[in-house]
């Protein structure tokens, strides 16, 4: 039985996708907001409405560690993510941790370290690696139906000016955030399908006309050379009028290409390997996945990834994004800000698996 601990209350309700798992029991949540009893009251009911009955809630989290867990599912915002990852490894426990997994590269490397010092087993919780166009894209490049991958484009664009302030009319943490840090949605994807890793990354940056109020970039486009020679295009906007949000990919391979945008459940596709196609072909790919509810989250996403995560922890079985793999989908985006900052001077990307 994996006694689990969440921090972050928010996007940790995707947990309700695994909450009937014999093998898992809600020890432990902690959220800020838990200060205020009345709102930690409705959320603990809502909680336990949803399959999720935690034994005792926290907003501390220095003493939410101090209760008996296994694992801690770190779903905090984002600039949270690598020191509370840090602390639960520290602390004895596996880490489930939600994107991006650090800011910079000194938290990348503090990050390895805990790890390797801990010896506890830490958990990249990219979820769009489990779509199902992804999967079935990565199945089609590895079998070469279009032949070499040699240049591919990731897109995510997202109106969030709505969650640049909270109830009280504060910033958050989006409004200061270059919106190119937030790319593993589209690096992890595309990067699964190359089986590959970025080796250097130029940025540039807008600056910020939709919402001059709050700092953060409206967009940021970045390059990125990849170690085995493809070249992969970044763009991320979350200041924009355009509805609904989208993720776009595109794969050029030597033989043929394939094309999507969430918004649609079809993949297009030129497939050189077919004799006399005379054109695209659509395939019926979206973001869902076979025998996985679509409700559960981000296309059965969501239900999937941990399923397979809780799977690795409980019966000791490989990692399927381990924090090499994640820190190769987080990094191109902290050094894609470094190279923005040096008018889209080329930036190197470190291998994690090289860090001391």
């Amino acid at each position: 039985m994996l006694k689990l601990g969440l921090v972050g209350i928010g996007r940790g309700r995707m947990l309700q996708s695994v909450a009937q798992r014999p093998d898992i029991h809600f020890a432990a949540v902690c959220d800020l907001k838990f200060a205020d009893p009345a709102w930690r009251e409705r959320s603990l009911a809502e909680l336990r409405t949803a399959g999720m009955p935690f034994d005792q809630a926290y907003s501390d989290y220095a003493r939410f560690l101090e209760h008996e867990l296994d694992v801690v599912v770190v779903a905090s915002p984002a600039p949270l993510h690598a020191a509370q990852s840090i602390a639960a490894l520290r602390s004895g426990r596996d880490v489930i941790c939600e994107v991006p997994a650090v800011q910079s590269l000194e938290e990348a490397r503090d990050l390895v370290r805990a790890v390797r010092q801990s010896r506890r087993r830490y958990l990249f919780a990219e979820n769009c690696c489990y779509w199902g166009f992804v999967r079935a894209w990565s199945a089609l490049i590895a079998a070469g139906r279009i032949g070499t991958p040699y240049y591919l484009e990731g897109e995510y664009v997202h109106d969030c000016r709505t969650l640049m302030r909270d109830e009280t009319g504060g910033q958050t943490w989006r409004a200061g955030l270059s919106p190119i840090r937030y790319c593993t949605h589209e690096t992890g994807p595309l990067f699964d399908m190359l089986q590959d890793r970025g080796v250097s990354v130029t940025c540039m940056v807008t600056a910020s006309v939709v919402q001059p109020e709050f700092p953060a970039p409206d967009a940021g486009v970045a390059l990125v050379a990849m170690g085995k020679g493809a070249v992969v295009k970044l763009l991320a906007c979350f200041k924009n009028a355009v509805e609904p949000a989208y993720h776009r990919y595109l794969v050029f391979g030597s033989q043929g290409t394939l094309e999507t945008k969430t918004t649609e459940a079809i993949t297009y596709a030129n497939l050189g390997d077919i004799p006399h196609l005379q054109g695209r072909v659509s395939l019926p790919l979206g973001t869902g996945l076979t025998g996985h509810d679509a409700g559960s989250g981000h296309g059965g996403a969501d239900a999937a990834m941990l399923n397979d995560f809780l799977d690795a922890l409980a019966r000791d079985l490989p990692l399927p994004i381990d924090v090499y793999r994640g820190l190769d989908y987080t990094l191109p985006g902290v050094c894609a800000a470094l190279s923005s900052a040096q008018g889209g001077m080329p930036v190197a990307i470190p291998d994690p698996r090289l860090f001391v």
